[in-house]
């Protein structure tokens, strides 16, 4: 019973939503860009001037530190979940950090081309960390088959803007 409840069964659709509405940043983002000359200040009511490229790159970066939120908190409860995990808490805690560190590293890069690819190899990365704790049975199944849905869209974002910045 307390195995089930922990795994759960399926994506709960409210979790799903959610993430579905995490999508928007990414492409309003992305049309802008596509849409070359598009700020995005006027929109937000903001007082300086917000390319699609910036409104992207930060709200990635932010998305990316989030995850790495949600690792670092999975390993505070790992023990109680799963005391005879594979994977060492000081492993995971200190990719947490690193994974919100490259996040925020990525708000610094430039040219912005190297940036969105920079978040793009962060993101598989991190996914990559997801699924195996999925796999694993340490952290819900359904977690790893929202991030599996999520996750490819938002790394193919990130990799044609980086091209798209380039060319």
């Amino acid at each position: 019973m307390h195995r089930e409840r922990r795994l759960g069964k399926g994506r709960p659709s409210f979790i799903f939503a959610l993430a579905l509405l995490g999508w928007l940043p990414f492409f309003v983002g992305l049309l802008s860009i596509c849409k070359k000359g598009t700020r995005l200040d006027l929109l937000l009511m903001a007082d300086i001037p917000v390319s699609g490229a910036v409104f992207m790159l930060t709200y990635a970066a932010i998305a990316l530190s989030f995850l790495g939120g949600i690792t670092w908190g999975h390993t505070m409860i790992r023990r109680w979940m799963a005391p005879d995990s594979l994977w060492p808490d000081k492993i995971l805690y200190v990719w947490s950090l690193l994974i919100h560190w490259a996040g925020w590293f990525s708000l610094l890069l430039g040219p912005r081309s190297i940036a969105f690819i920079w978040l793009g190899v962060c993101y598989v990365a991190q996914w990559v960390v997801d699924f195996r704790l999925s796999r694993w049975e340490e952290i819900p199944v359904w977690f790893g088959q929202v991030r599996s849905v999520f996750s490819p869209v938002a790394i193919f974002s990130l990799f044609l803007v980086g091209y798209l910045l380039k060319i």
